[in-house]
C-alpha cells in the first residue's frame, strides 16, 4: 500500500551502502516517493574501522549520486567511531573527510553517550551537519565509554527515567538545526515505555 495511503511520511531508510551506487547514477531512482527525500543511513562499521580513504571518497560519491534524484545521504552513530586518531577521534576523521553538501548525519544519542561522548558538545562542534536524532534513554548505572556500538537492549529505557540528560540535549539538537526527531525503544518492554517517552517530549521545553 502506498504510504500517502497509510498517512505516512517515509523520511529515512537504513541500509548499508555499495560503491555501486556512485557507479550507476539511475540506480536509486525508484527510491524517492514522498516531498522529503529518503535518506540512506550508512551505519557502516567497518568503513570506520578499516579507515580506507578510498571509502570515505566513496560516501561522498555516494551522496552526490543519490543527491542527483534528491535524495539525502548520512551516516548514523553508533559508538565505535569514537576510537582515538591523531589528537581526535575517528568520527571526527570522518567529519572531515566527508562533503557536508553530500553526506549529513543521524545522531543516535544513546550510542554518543556509550562511546563517552558530549551530545551537546558534538552539536556545538558540528553545527549544521545532523539532521536527524535517534532518541532513547540509558538504565542507571549502564557502563559508557565504550568503543563496542552494543549494549545490552535492556538497558533502553523510557526517556526521563534514564541517564541521559535529554532537557540539555534537545535544545541543542534544535539550535544546531535537527529537523527529525525519532524514538526508538528496541528494549522487551518497548510497547509501555514509548508512550512514556513521547509524555516526556511533550512535557520538556526545546
Amino acid at each position: 500500500m502506498p504510504l500517502a495511503r497509510c498517512s505516512w511520511l517515509f523520511v529515512a531508510l537504513g541500509c548499508l551502502v555499495s560503491p555501486v551506487w556512485a557507479d550507476d547514477p539511475g540506480a536509486p531512482a525508484d527510491n524517492k516517493e514522498s516531498a522529503e527525500a529518503a535518506a540512506p543511513a550508512a551505519d557502516v562499521q567497518d568503513l570506520i574501522r578499516q579507515l580506507d580513504a578510498d571509502d570515505f571518497a566513496e560516501r561522498s560519491a555516494a551522496g552526490d549520486a543519490l543527491a542527483k534524484h534528491g535524495i539525502k545521504f548520512f551516516y548514523h552513530t553508533h559508538g565505535y567511531e569514537f576510537q582515538p586518531y591523531g589528537s581526535e577521534n575517528l568520527f571526527d576523521l570522518l567529519m572531515a573527510e566527508t562533503k557536508p553538501e553530500f553526506v549529513t548525519f543521524e545522531m543516535d544519542v544513546y550510542w554518543v553517550v556509550h562511546g563517552g561522548q558530549n551530545p551537546v558538545n558534538l552539536f556545538a562542534k558540528y553545527n549544521d551537519r545532523f539532521a536527524l536524532v535517534h532518541l532513547k534513554d540509558m538504565k542507571i548505572g549502564t557502563p559508557v565509554n565504550l568503543l563496542t556500538g552494543s549494549s545490552d537492549v535492556k538497558n533502553d529505557v523510557a526517556m526521563g527515567t534514564g541517564q541521559i540528560n535529554y532537557r540539555r540535549i534537545l535544545p541543542a539538537a534544535a539550535k544546531a538545526g535537527v529537523k527529525w526527531y525519532f524514538i526508538e525503544d528496541e528494549s522487551p518492554t518497548s510497547e509501555q515505555q514509548i508512550p512514556q517517552s513521547v509524555r516526556y517530549l511533550k512535557q520538556v521545553t526545546w
